[in-house]
């Protein structure tokens, strides 16, 4: 098996381009080298995840909920729908924290929810749940 067959595929959707760099830093600096090779996609709009997710095949989406283009909740229930054999782990990120706000993202089909600001292990735990799963 090559080294790009063995790597985590992790799609980013988030529009802030110090949040898409500290996703990238924390799950492949020293906190998250457990999760082995991560291939990362990124995208700033749901336009451009749309895109990603029928291109890349992702096994972890990370997902901002507000994107200039509309509501990553949105891409859940279009392209995303829980249930679905293949379907990539979706981590819902939002600063957006009330229990409401958790409530629509599981409503929605995330697997998982994490507020801004978040913890780096955190991360690393939840996408660390599907390392095994990819291999």
């Amino acid at each position: 098996m090559s080294a790009d067959a063995r790597a985590l595929r992790v799609l980013v959707v988030e529009d802030e381009p110090v949040n898409r760099a500290l996703l990238r830093a924390v799950l492949t600096g020293s906190v998250g080298a457990r999760l082995g090779p991560i291939e990362f996609t990124e995208s700033e709009s749901l336009a451009a995840a749309r895109a990603a997710v029928a291109d890349q095949a992702p096994d972890v989406v990370i997902l901002d909920v507000r994107l200039p283009d509309g509501s990553g909740l949105d891409l859940l229930r279009e392209l995303l729908p829980a249930g679905v054999a293949g379907r990539p782990f979706v981590i819902v990120m939002s600063a957006s924290v009330l229990p409401a706000d958790r409530d629509a993202a599981r409503r929605s089909g995330g697997d998982a929810f994490l507020g801004k600001p978040f913890s780096p292990a955190d991360l690393v735990a939840l996408v660390a749940t599907r390392v095994p799963a990819r291999r």
